[in-house]
C-alpha cells in the first residue's frame, strides 16, 4: 500500500475473513490514495463491481493464493481473472508459485536448523484457519499451476523470484551469509507472469 500512489490503484486480493478485517481498517491503513479496492477476486460479484470501476490494465498480483482455495474457488478465481484482463488488458503476477518451498527455505536460512519444525507447527494452525487439504485443493506445484493456467487459454511466462537489480529492505535484516543463502534459494525459484490475449 505504501508504494502505491494517487496515479495507480492498489487492489487487495485475499481470503474472505482476511478481505472483512482490511475494510474495517482501510482509513487508517491508507490515507490519501483515491483508487483502493479491497475484493474476494473468488465472486464474480465482486468482480463485475470492480470491473465497473476500472478503465485501465491491471497488474493482479496473488501470494500463495493458488494453493490454498478449493479446486473450485480457483476455476472462479481464473475466470474473474481473465474477464478483467480481456476487458482491459494488463497481467496476473504470482510471485511464489511454490510457496510450500520457499516458506521453508526461508525459515531455515534465517531460524537455523530446527526451523522445518516451527514451520510445520505455523502450517497447521495455518492449515486450522483456511482448511487448505492438499488431497482435495491441488495444484501444489509450479508444473501444475502453469498446466491449468495453460489449459484455461493464459499464456505463462517463468521468471525468476530475484534477481540482483532488486534493493530488498528485508535482506538487510539478516547477515550477509543468511542474507545470500536466501537469494540464491530465490533466484531458483519461479515467479509467473500470466496473460490472457483476445483471440478472435
Amino acid at each position: 500500500m505504501k508504494v502505491c500512489d494517487n496515479d495507480h490503484a492498489y487492489i487487495g486480493v485475499d481470503l474472505q475473513d482476511v478481505i472483512g478485517e482490511l475494510k474495517k481498517h482501510r482509513k487508517e491503513l491508507i490515507h490519501d490514495m483515491n483508487y483502493y479496492y479491497s475484493i474476494d477476486l473468488t465472486k464474480r460479484e465482486e468482480m463485475d463491481a470492480l470491473a465497473a470501476k476500472l478503465n485501465w490494465p491491471a497488474a493482479i498480483i496473488t501470494q500463495g493464493l493458488l494453493t490454498y482455495l478449493t479446486l473450485e474457488q480457483k476455476q472462479v478465481l481464473m475466470e474473474n481473472i481473465r474477464f478483467l484482463l480481456l476487458k482491459n488488458g494488463g497481467c496476473w503476477i504470482i510471485p511464489d508459485a511454490a510457496p510450500d518451498r520457499m516458506l521453508p527455505e526461508v525459515f531455515s536460512t534465517v531460524l537455523g536448523s530446527g526451523a522445518f519444525h516451527i514451520f510445520s507447527q505455523v502450517m497447521r494452525i495455518v492449515d486450522t484457519v483456511v482448511k487448505r487439504d492438499k488431497r482435495k485443493n491441488g495444484w501444489q506445484t509450479t508444473e501444475e499451476i502453469c498446466n491449468a493456467l495453460l489449459q484455461k487459454g493464459f499464456r505463462v511466462e517463468r521468471v525468476p523470484l530475484y534477481t540482483d537489480s532488486l534493493d530488498l529492505r528485508s535482506l538487510k535484516q539478516v547477515s550477509p551469509e543468511k542474507a545470500e543463502r536466501l537469494k540464491e534459494n530465490w533466484r531458483t525459484t519461479d515467479s509467473l507472469i500470466v496473460t490472457f490475449l483476445r483471440t478472435e
